[in-house]
C-alpha cells in the first residue's frame, strides 16, 4: 500500500475508522463539498438527454443528437475486440 500498511491491516484499520462517528461525519462532510449544485451528474444529464429525446418541440437533429449521446452514456455503442476479416477478389479484365 502506499502509506506503507499491509493490506490487512489498512482494511482492519479503515474498518475500526469508520466506526467511529466522528471520523464518519467529517468524512460525509467532506463528500458533500465535492459536490457542486452547478455540475451535472451522470443521471441529471440522462435526464435532461431524455427530456431533449422526448420534447417534440425540439428539432429532428436535437432528437437524434440525444438518443445517441444516451446511448454513448449507455455504452450501447463499444465496440469488440474481435477483428475481422474480409477478403476481397477482383476479377480479371481481359483487354
Amino acid at each position: 500500500m502506499d502509506a506503507g500498511y499491509s493490506e490487512r491491516t489498512a482494511r482492519g484499520s479503515s474498518a475500526r475508522l469508520l466506526a467511529n462517528a466522528g471520523i464518519r461525519a467529517a468524512l460525509e462532510r467532506l463528500a458533500a463539498d465535492t459536490r457542486c449544485a452547478a455540475i451535472a451528474d451522470a443521471s441529471e444529464r440522462k435526464a435532461f438527454l431524455t427530456r431533449v429525446m422526448r420534447d417534440n418541440t425540439e428539432s429532428m437533429p436535437a432528437h437524434l443528437r440525444a438518443t445517441e449521446l444516451l446511448a454513448k452514456m449507455e455504452g450501447d455503442f463499444l465496440e469488440s475486440a474481435t477483428p475481422v476479416t474480409v477478403t476481397v477478389s477482383r476479377p480479371l479484365v481481359t483487354i
